[in-house]
């Protein structure tokens, strides 16, 4: 949480390979029928060399519904809490997703998907409301990326990733797209000429479809030898059909 206040928005790489490393901690826990219920930047830690480890695993199952009027316990939780969550219903690995997406939503835009005077007034916007898209607030970002997001806070359940190994594998891929178009950029990067100066300093101007320029005296010059040459065959043909015979 201390670096999305110093350092968000993220760029959609940092964004992405952190919530892969979340997904993978995800998916390990749920393999073990372990649903973390909790999962917010402030229980994710970072090491110096980028790793991502994810802490307090099954904490919010000691944590009575008494508490959650609690001042700065609800705030930093609801904002995360998926729908099923705020009506009090049952919880599962889906819910630890959609607490994922609401993660790289805040990312991605620097800001958590809801806000609202007290926790009651940010679950029922859970509930009801839909979160500004991503491009909304940042236009370069993918519409990749934003389906991710989309798809990990879908409100009904039928929509929202069925496990956490399903949305990792489709973090790895944007992750990879993302790499590979990075590096494209790098390679076509030129320091003093963008490609739109090249098309107009470089390339040569468009043709106006004019016609050329005709030469008549070349055009008159090759009639003139041509009728010479025609006439001198046919005075040749005739002075020899007329030629006396022996």
């Amino acid at each position: 949480k201390n670096l999305i206040k110093k350092e968000a928005p993220f760029t959609t790489r940092r964004a992405l390979d952190t919530c892969r490393q979340i997904a993978e901690a995800l998916n390990h826990a749920h393999q073990r029928n372990i649903i973390h219920r909790d999962i917010k930047p402030h229980n994710i830690l970072v090491t110096t060399d980028g790793q991502i480890k994810v802490t307090d695993f099954g904490i919010a199952r000691a944590i009575s519904a008494s508490s959650f009027t609690q001042a700065g316990m609800v705030i930093g939780t609801v904002q995360y809490a998926s729908p099923e969550q705020s009506r009090g219903g049952e919880v599962g690995p889906q819910s630890d997703i959609y607490s994922l997406g609401c993660v790289l939503y805040e990312l991605l835009t620097g800001r958590v998907p809801f806000k609202g005077d007290t926790p009651v007034a940010i679950a029922m916007q859970h509930l009801e409301n839909e979160h500004i898209p991503v491009s909304k607030i940042r236009p370069e970002i993918s519409l990749e990326v934003e389906r991710i997001v989309q798809k990990a806070m879908a409100k009904d359940l039928a929509f929202r990733y069925p496990s956490a190994l399903a949305m990792l594998r489709e973090l790895n891929a944007a992750q990879s797209r993302s790499a590979m178009e990075s590096e494209l950029l790098v390679e076509t990067d030129l320091p003093t000429q963008t490609w739109k100066s090249i098309k107009t300093k470089d390339s040569p101007p468009l043709s106006k479809n004019k016609p050329e320029k005709v030469n008549w005296w070349w055009l008159i010059l090759g009639f003139g030898a041509s009728f010479i040459l025609v006439f001198i065959s046919a005075m040749l043909i005739l002075n020899f059909l007329n030629r006396p015979r022996p």
